[in-house]
């Protein structure tokens, strides 16, 4: 059974108790989103399975029809009239998509001040991130909409973090560029006794996520060492890289986090296949915000 991996902290009034105490203090997931992470983590998913999930909710069923109907989806047969052609119309990477940005209420926090995000800007960067993950994924041999919910939970263990970080970014920030290079988690570990990779690991226990996307969240700034799910651990962590380049809001810690030197070996990127990339986040924000309207 793995554990909780914890520094002692140097700065007493906040104790790492306190913190892993405050990940009982969030909701569960919805049902819709817990059961769409389980289905995108079994390998020997199929379309029949997302298809199962959207049908409980009527609404994300509902907007599924809206969204295949729509004029860049709607295939030239004409109208779609059922949720099973709606999902083949749409595919795999979409419907993901689709579900996890309407579904996912808890993952938008108002603000938080601890890493410089304002209203929508954790929930932004996230959707980035998962963007980035997923167009990553597709040459790397990794399932699209895995990548795009691993994308979507890795910095889950900021929503706890950065509330204890107010008072103490300075700090974290000085010991950052002072003793560890700038890298911002470990500061974390030295400030605060733990990170908000691990902090996350711990919620996405809590919530019952798969073990793929949970060793996502838990490794996505240090994927090397990790045999299982390696290709998709790279991936998530390059796209991580990527969001914070596109993003107009990236947080205090930003590009705070030393690329692993292993990476090209596992997600072949050139600087013509970067600024592609960034364009192809750019493109995926707006159509993810047409999604929450549709």
């Amino acid at each position: 059974m793995e554990t909780l991996v914890v520094e002692a902290p140097s700065h007493t009034p906040t104790p790492v108790d306190r913190v892993v105490a405050a990940v009982d203090e969030l909701p569960p997931l919805p049902t819709v989103m817990s059961r769409l992470l389980l289905v995108v983590a079994d390998a020997d998913h199929t379309l029949q399975d997302i298809t199962a999930v959207v049908r409980l909710d009527t609404s994300l069923a509902a907007a599924t029809l809206r969204l295949a109907n729509s004029a860049r989806y709607r295939p030239a047969s004409g109208d779609v009239e059922s949720l099973e052609k709606a999902v083949q119309v749409l595919g795999e990477k979409l419907l993901v998509q689709l579900v996890l940005v309407r579904a996912a209420g808890v993952l938008r926090p108002r603000a938080l001040s601890g890493y410089g995000y304002g209203a929508e800007g954790y929930w932004k960067r996230s959707v980035r991130t998962a963007i980035a993950s997923a167009d990553l994924a597709e040459r790397c041999g990794v399932p699209s909409g895995l990548a795009w919910a691993s994308g979507l939970m890795i910095d889950i263990g900021k929503m706890v973090l950065g509330q204890f970080l107010e008072s103490l970014v300075h700090e974290v920030l000085s010991v950052a560029d002072g003793r560890f290079g700038g890298a911002f988690d470990a500061a974390e570990r030295h400030v605060v006794g733990i990170d908000h990779a691990e902090l996350g690991w711990h919620l996405a226990r809590k919530w019952g996520i798969p073990e793929p996307i949970a060793q996502a969240v838990r490794s996505h700034h240090h994927p090397g060492g990790h045999p299982d799910h390696q290709r998709l651990l790279y991936v998530v962590h390059v796209a991580d890289a990527v969001a914070a380049m596109s993003c107009p809001e990236p947080g205090v810690d930003g590009m705070r986090y030393p690329l692993d030197p292993q990476w090209t070996r596992f997600v072949p990127l050139g600087e013509r296949e970067l600024q592609e990339a960034l364009l192809r986040v750019e493109a995926g924000i707006v159509e993810a915000e047409k999604m929450m309207r549709i």
